[in-house]
């Protein structure tokens, strides 16, 4: 049945895909899932009424209606209102709070751009901008980079679970055994560093593997930005190409070499830069116990921009 449900969902991923790809529809089907899957999660947590079982009893899942829940319930609401603000077992008002800054971050930077003005070379005089965002990838680099990581981790996972402890496994990870919550998480090896601390005091006590873990997620944005730009036609020797078909260059440059030049300074430095802004900006977002995981929430808020972009290109 789990079979069963996997080629299904898969199939109708691809068929929603095809249909939205052939103009009946703003996107691809693949990300317009990915950004609903996302936000879902965060709505869930944010005013779910599921309840969960923690230290302190059942509680709602959603931070706000759990403090809803613990200010009118609770017999001591000061109490209550502190659960409600740390708690660490379900989601907490400051994850829900640390979600709207980087929500806001991200639209901000989103809408962050640099112009460029070119010219008809038939008709001088007349410019007009060609703007170059700081996020001139947007959100490949995020679902390659986690593609990336839940490839190695599967591997992990299957070479524990076929070797167990073996020298192998110590080396490549491994995995804890699962918990109560049915979570696993590295516990050593290389996937060790690889993954992200699970709390403040991990952060704190373990300053190796977190700067090791920061240092992983900036080089991989930046370093996948800039393959990606030359893989996918968006190089300054692309985009020159594409100005001169179109018979325009930037103002006060005849030679291609130049304004390849011209725009490497900006599409380059845009690609690296804005791939590492989007790896602190998940960095920030797991540290700060945002709902949802960090590199989701980017993603998600990343998606969700260029839908409204391609609604108002629409308009």
């Amino acid at each position: 049945m789990i079979i069963a449900q996997l080629v299904f969902g898969g199939v109708l991923v691809v068929l929603m895909d095809d249909m939205l790809q052939k103009g009946h529809g703003l996107g691809n089907g693949s990300m317009a899932f990915v950004g609903t899957n996302i936000c879902g999660a965060v709505l869930i947590k944010a005013v779910g009424f599921t309840s969960v079982t923690t230290s302190n009893g059942s509680e709602y899942e959603g931070a706000i209606i759990n403090l809803v829940y613990s200010l009118f319930a609770k017999k001591d609401k000061l109490w209550g209102l502190q659960n409600a603000i740390f708690r660490t077992e379900a989601p907490n008002l400051i994850g829900l709070l640390a979600t709207v800054a980087v929500v806001g971050i991200m639209i901000y930077v989103q809408s962050y751009r640099v112009q460029i003005y070119v010219s008809a070379k038939k008709a001088r005089g007349h410019k007009q901008p060609f703007p170059i965002r700081l996020l001139y990838v947007n959100s490949v680099p995020i679902m390659m980079h986690t593609a990336l990581l839940s490839n190695y981790y599967f591997f992990t996972y299957m070479v524990q679970s076929l070797l167990g402890q073996s020298i192998l496994t110590t080396i490549l990870g491994r995995w804890s055994p699962v918990d109560s919550a049915g979570n696993s998480y590295m516990e050593s090896g290389i996937g060790y560093f690889f993954s992200p601390p699970r709390n403040l005091w991990e952060l704190i006590t373990d300053p190796i593997h977190t700067a090791f873990y920061i240092g992983v997620v900036l080089f991989s944005f930046s370093f996948i930005c800039r393959i990606w730009i030359e893989v996918n036609g968006t190089s300054p020797r692309d985009v020159a190409k594409q100005l001169q078909e179109n018979e325009m260059t930037i103002e006060g440059m005849r030679d291609g070499g130049a304004v390849v030049k011209h725009l490497a300074r900006y599409i380059t430095v845009a690609a690296s830069f804005g791939g590492v802004v989007i790896g602190a900006l998940s960095v920030a977002a797991h540290f700060t116990g945002a709902l949802g995981s960090g590199t989701g929430i980017v993603l998600g808020v990343t998606i969700v921009y260029q839908y409204f972009e391609m609604l108002a290109k629409e308009r």
